[in-house]
């Protein structure tokens, strides 16, 4: 027997299994680990071994010739079952996504990934044609290059794109996801290829699709992802300082596009208010926020615009004549327009909701009277954050007017949902405990209308009735316990949030004492 034949014979016989079984291995491994690269080493062990095992017995073994056609076919197979490994290792190493953390992956433009599968391809089968077909591949390249050149003398536009596509690629002015303008077209860009680029607006109904050759011509104006500065303005009273005003523009950002308009989300941390200029009339100021370019501009707008004039009531603010909204005005006095923040002739609504109120119900008419002229009343709009948690409540919050949603974060950092309130309920019960911060946001999930009786006010409340006093406790209790569901402590010990309850009903002075005669108000 031939020598060589017998070591060709060990080598298959030992070799071939042992292999296999050395790739099975290594294919459970990655399946484990969640490689990339288990499907190129499936394709070896399914594919690319067996195939070659058999050509190894035809040549080998069986000492077939090369042109014999069972060989031929044979390693024609081979090839194809290296063009699929290659397939896969190309899609294990590049991606046209964004790639996955903690992996070797490059992402890559779609052009580019397409163009590299097809070289390999290409390749390959020029390799199994000449070597195993004995087919004259150079023939066939001079054939289709006279060919090429009739095509792209008549495709020329399509050539142009696609050369300006490829530079485009190269040189990266945009990238998915930004929002560009040029030409007065604005958009998202949402797709490249080769051909031309598609953009899509919040506005529109369909999108539009650009060749790249336009792009290549054209003054690209790219925004990014953060989003564009806009600008509204404002004017205000020279009787109201400017540092208030400008503190009191800026505090109404947080959450303005919360309840707005998903596409309209601000994409900066907070909002500017500069003063732009002395008018005849007023002060006008300029307010700057950050925003991504949508269709959602109207609600955003709207919003703040709502805030501001929420925000000119609560804190006593003129807007001066002329102004975008004409108001009723007294031309001939010449009297700016300032928005009310008085309770005017609404003392008897107020007092007839107090009386209507039942937690309210163990004072006599004469308190309720005391306390309709003595609380504040102040407006807020949709999203406009009241009571922020960890923050001392500017008192005892009665809602007239509006809805409102009271949220904690949880222990994982998520805004969990504690209570919705509508009008006739309170919040801000920690007014009634000196000292105590609030354990909740409150944010107003339409215009809203707030009494709001204040410390001094409530600690009057609290001295003069005990009653109201452990009914205000009782709230007290049950809203904790619903904030440490929400925040996920409903595992605490009931010995301890009863302690806490305990702790906090000791600060309410009327179940230590009664004072009756110190308190401005009658004692029902």
């Amino acid at each position: 027997m031939d020598r060589s034949i017998l070591i060709w014979g060990l080598v298959i016989i030992l070799g071939v299994p042992f292999l296999a079984l050395i790739l099975l291995e290594c294919i459970r491994f990655m399946e484990q680990r969640q490689s990339l690269l288990t499907p190129v080493l499936r394709n070896l062990w399914r594919y690319v071994l067996p195939l070659v095992a058999i050509l190894a017995v035809m040549r080998q073994l069986l000492r077939l010739e090369a042109t014999a056609l069972p060989v031929r076919l044979v390693e024609t197979g081979v090839w194809l079952a290296t063009i699929v490994t290659f397939l896969s290792l190309i899609n294990a190493v590049l991606t046209t996504k964004a790639a996955k953390s903690g992996t070797f992956q490059f992402q890559v433009p779609n052009l580019f990934f397409q163009a590299i599968r097809a070289g390999v391809i290409l390749l390959l089968l020029a390799q199994l044609l000449g070597s195993t077909w004995q087919i004259n591949v150079g023939g066939i390249v001079q054939a289709l290059g006279v060919g090429s050149l009739v095509i792209a003398l008549a495709l020329q536009d399509t050539f142009s794109s696609l050369v300006s596509g490829l530079l485009l690629l190269l040189d990266r002015p945009f990238k998915i996801g930004d929002w560009i303008e040029f030409d007065g077209t604005k958009g998202y860009v949402v797709e490249q290829n080769w051909r031309s680029v598609t953009l899509s607006h919040p506005g529109w109904e369909k999108t539009i699709v650009v060749p790249n050759g336009v792009l290549a011509r054209a003054k690209i104006d790219n925004f990014g992802q953060e989003g564009i500065w806009r600008r509204v303005t404002v004017s205000f009273s020279y009787d109201d300082p400017p540092n208030r005003v400008l503190s009191a523009l800026e505090s109404i950002f947080p959450g303005l596009d919360r309840d707005t308009n998903p596409n309209a989300r601000l994409t900066y941390p907070k909002l500017y208010a500069s003063i732009d200029s002395f008018g005849d009339s007023g002060i006008n100021y300029s307010i700057w926020f950050k925003k991504i370019p949508a269709l959602g501009d109207l609600p955003v707008l709207n919003a703040l615009m709502s805030r501001i004039y929420s925000m000119a009531k609560r804190q006593g603010f003129t807007i001066p004549y002329p102004i975008a909204i004409q108001y009723n005005l007294d031309l001939k006095a010449g009297i700016p327009t300032k928005i009310p923040n008085q309770l005017e002739n609404r003392h008897e609504e107020i007092f007839t909701f107090l009386r209507s109120l039942s937690y309210l119900s163990y004072f006599n008419s004469t308190v309720l009277e005391t306390l309709a002229e003595q609380v504040t009343l102040k407006d807020y709009a949709l999203g406009e954050l009241i009571v922020q948690a960890g923050e001392p409540d500017e008192g005892l919050y009665i809602l007239l007017q509006g809805r409102v949603k009271l949220f904690v974060e949880d222990i994982h950092g998520e805004g969990k949902e504690v209570y919705r309130l509508s009008a006739g309920d309170f919040f801000g019960e920690m007014a009634l405990l000196p000292g105590e911060l609030s354990p909740v946001s409150v944010i107003a999930l339409n215009d809203v209308q707030v009494l709001i009786i204040t410390h001094s006010l409530a600690q009057n409340l609290i001295d003069s009735n005990p009653k109201f006093a452990q009914e205000m406790n009782q709230y007290i209790e049950e809203r904790k316990r619903s904030v440490y569901l929400a925040q996920g402590l409903e595992k605490i010990s009931p010995e301890n949030v009863e302690k806490a309850n305990r702790n906090d009903a000791q600060k309410l002075p009327s179940l230590l004492s009664q004072l009756t005669s110190d308190s401005p108000l009658i004692q029902d």
